[in-house]
């Protein structure tokens, strides 16, 4: 009976093993599925060799940098500005600003800018020159964002106000963030829009030269973007119109940061209100290249 008795208890710890490695499998697999929303625009990289690392004075030399729209937003034709930067008169033969000629399209578009075939720098000199080449690239981009809401006063079978869902496209703007909370009889819906990328986030309206000129108007417009919202009746946003004054509404401007939504609540049942959110804006961004210009030999 003693020897039954041992038997059953290894069967049981074997059997109670055996539920563990299968539980930690079965959740190994469930963060596998969980994976992190890409972020990105347009990806831009100088072409190797195009400048070389060093050149001679007089020596000739191509400039180009290639595109690729990384995200989910098609850039149309002319839609996108590339400026060199830094250049001054140190190098000659050379075009300082360039638009996009192909249709952009979203994960899929390329195209080659050829700033120069020819370059050369004449500079008079004695010792090596380091000269930082920066390419800024100014475009029209949007994030368009879905969102489940729980349309009721308090947690319910139907949804909870704990767990708002977020999806957003591969963008630079992303929602990082909601939360919901009833106060009285109105639902309030706070939503993060934050700038994910390495570049800076313009008005959609602004300007590409004269932010690239640093006109003080235009800089103002930075961290701005045009909002549309598309939901159920009843919502509305916070936002602003062109002047720059309140007003409650589904379309309109915001800066970055946290956008609330709200609906007073009736006596209807609650569920799921599904949100899309259009961001549209000018993003600008930058990479620079080290082009060192020998003396002639």
């Amino acid at each position: 009976m003693q020897d039954m008795s041992k038997g059953l208890i290894a069967m049981i710890i074997v059997a109670f093993m055996a539920i563990m490695l299968v539980g930690a499998q079965f959740q190994g697999c469930q963060k596998q599925q969980k994976t992190e929303q890409k972020v990105s625009g347009l990806e831009l990289s100088f072409v190797e060799n195009a400048p070389p690392q060093q050149v001679e004075v007089q020596q000739k030399f191509p400039i180009y940098v290639d595109v690729n729209n990384k995200g989910d937003f098609d850039v149309a034709v002319g839609k996108a500005i590339f400026y060199l930067v830094g250049i001054g008169d140190n190098i000659k033969n050379i075009n300082k600003k360039l638009t996009n000629s192909n249709d952009l399209k979203a994960g899929v578009g390329m195209e080659r800018l050829s700033f120069a075939d020819q370059a050369y720098s004449d500079l008079p000199l004695v010792n090596q020159f380091i000269l930082p080449i920066q390419l800024t690239a100014c475009y029209d981009y949007a994030t368009i964002s879905q969102l489940s809401i729980c349309t009721a006063k308090q947690d319910s079978a139907v949804c909870s106000l704990q767990n708002p869902s977020v999806n957003n496209a591969i963008a630079p703007i992303q929602i990082t963030n909601t939360r919901e909370e009833v106060k009285g009889s109105t639902l309030y819906v706070y939503i993060t829009l934050e700038n994910k990328a390495s570049g800076n986030v313009y008005n959609y309206n602004a300007d590409c030269d004269k932010i690239h000129d640093k006109d003080i108007n235009e800089l103002l417009k930075k961290n701005k973007m045009k909002i549309t919202v598309m939901t159920e009746q009843g919502f509305s946003c916070l936002l602003q119109d062109e002047q720059g004054s309140s007003i409650d509404s589904l379309k309109g401007f915001t800066t970055l940061g946290t956008l609330t939504c709200k609906k007073h609540l009736s006596d209807e049942q609650p569920h799921i209100a599904n949100f899309k959110i259009i961001a549209e804006y000018k993003y600008v961004q930058s990479i620079t290249k080290q082009l060192t210009i020998l003396p002639k030999q």
